[in-house]
């Protein structure tokens, strides 16, 4: 599993650049598979679609439109497991916003994921989820998607961060500001450097939250939150 950074119709556009060579990668090591939240979902399970829908939104969006078609060019299946809410109780659907309804959501997406690699029989699949559904642990009231994969579901993931160093919101800190120290060594790196849990850049805090983090100096958010 690995995370793009948005807030609202605004992103972080590098890090749906990296999920170019993500993809690659993966594609090398056997894995035709990419299941995206962003994907139209509707009823219990995930849904397949056999080529890039055409959408608004995040779907409209040229970075995410390119990381679809390369799939798809790679003879990929894209899969929707988002939640629908039409399912959700009522009373969760009368505010969206609570906790409530986000945990409810999650819920169903670790449902969905886990009816879908059941289906894939052993073969693997690229996770690709907005912020932090995939955290491996409970923050406060929230409980993950990933979370409830791993631990009502059974099913072991990989996880990588990519919105560390990103300050998803006007005015509010990234959850890790680049240092001067970890800023020049991410420049001798290209800008952009993968790190895993056992091996971490001086200065930058390990949790088990996730099990490697992206880090990077091109960290700038664009687009309207509302209007892309």
């Amino acid at each position: 599993m690995i995370n793009e950074g948005h807030n609202g119709l605004s992103r972080c556009v590098r890090t749906r650049k990296v999920g170019y060579r993500v993809l690659a990668a993966a594609d090398g090591a056997g894995c035709r598979t990419l299941a995206m939240e962003a994907l139209p979902n509707r009823g219990n399970g995930p849904s397949r679609h056999a080529a890039r829908p055409d959408g608004n939104g995040y779907l409209a969006q040229p970075e995410m439109i390119e990381l679809m078609d390369a799939a798809v060019s790679l003879g990929w299946t894209l899969i929707g497991y988002e939640a629908d809410s039409a399912l959700a109780p009522s009373d969760l659907r009368a505010d969206t916003q609570t906790m409530a309804f986000t945990n409810w959501r999650e819920r169903a997406q670790a449902d969905n994921l886990a009816k879908l690699i059941d289906d894939l029989n052993g073969r693997s699949v690229l996770v690709w989820v907005g912020n932090g559904h995939q955290a491996k642990i409970q923050v406060l009231d929230w409980t993950p998607m990933g979370y409830l994969l791993n631990r009502v579901h059974g099913l072991g993931f990989f996880s990588i961060d990519q919105v560390a160093t990103v300050a998803l919101a006007p005015g509010s800190p990234p959850q890790h500001p680049l240092t001067k120290e970890l800023a020049d060594r991410l420049d001798a790196m290209g800008g952009t450097a993968g790190f895993t849990g056992d091996d971490p850049p001086p200065g930058f805090h390990v949790s088990p939250t996730y099990d490697a983090w992206i880090l990077s100096t091109d960290n700038e958010m664009v687009g309207d939150p509302f209007n892309g």
